[in-house]
């Protein structure tokens, strides 16, 4: 798991080894996890073995400081050349295989990433990774608000503890824009906006793909039909 310390400085790395990266977006409880946790054990895959938020915030640029708390979303213009570099190193040192071990040198690598917060971000990875795919997991808006407010009441999902302004429970989750209009409301009223804020941009992002840069997964369905479920998946990213 990368925590931000690593330095990057003695990788070899070219800048064309990540190819047709595998990204699944969706909102927060979902089932990402689970998704995510089938997919990396095919082995035509590599992941960093979980969720990029080190990874990617300890890059202060991309930090929400940077944007006074604004939110997580990050843009194309976001993805400059230096930080996109970057970026593509600290993914290739700490990617592994399903067996554990690591891409031989200049090999290519397919990538499989799930981190919530790429709701946000989907014009900046598919600035990051131009050839990627994207998964949609999506799943009963009803279930997902009920799963959210309870990572808010658990505590286990704080993503930040000292947000300036915020005098509910600790912020957690992913940052949406609006949320100081959200202060002092009751925390259903906040994890619904913070649900629908996510999907309305999410969507409209995605609508920006063409056809063969998205598939849909519904979250019952992967359920019920897994095996093909996860075929499809598989069909469609041209992995075994």
């Amino acid at each position: 798991r990368f925590t931000g310390k690593e330095n990057v400085a003695d990788v070899s790395f070219i800048g064309d080894e990540i190819v047709k990266s595998l990204i699944i977006v969706s909102s927060p409880r979902s089932g990402s996890t689970m998704f995510f946790e089938a997919l990396e054990k095919n082995s035509d895959l590599c992941s960093i073995g979980g969720e990029s938020h080190g990874l990617i915030e300890s890059i202060e640029a991309l930090h929400p400081i940077s944007q006074n708390y604004d939110s997580n979303v990050l843009t194309d213009k976001h993805c400059s050349q230096e930080i996109s570099q970057e970026l593509h190193a600290r993914f290739y040192q700490h990617a592994v295989k399903p067996d554990g071990s690591k891409p031989k040198p200049v090999e290519p690598m397919r990538l499989l990433e799930k981190t919530p917060k790429n709701a946000l971000r989907i014009p900046f990875m598919k600035h990051l990774f131009p050839d990627a795919q994207f998964v949609y997991l999506y799943r009963d808006p009803k279930q997902v608000i009920s799963s959210m407010i309870d990572a808010w009441q658990s505590g286990r999902f704080i993503t930040y503890p000292n947000l300036p302004g915020w005098t509910e429970l600790p912020w957690s989750l992913l940052l949406i824009p609006g949320w100081r209009e959200l202060i002092g409301k009751p925390l259903h009223y906040v994890v619904a906006n913070q649900w629908a804020t996510t999907t309305r941009i999410m969507l409209d992002d995605l609508q920006t793909l063409g056809q063969n840069q998205i598939i849909k997964v519904r979250y019952e369905d992967l359920l019920l039909n897994t095996n093909t479920e996860l075929n499809r998946v598989c069909t469609y990213a041209g992995i075994r």
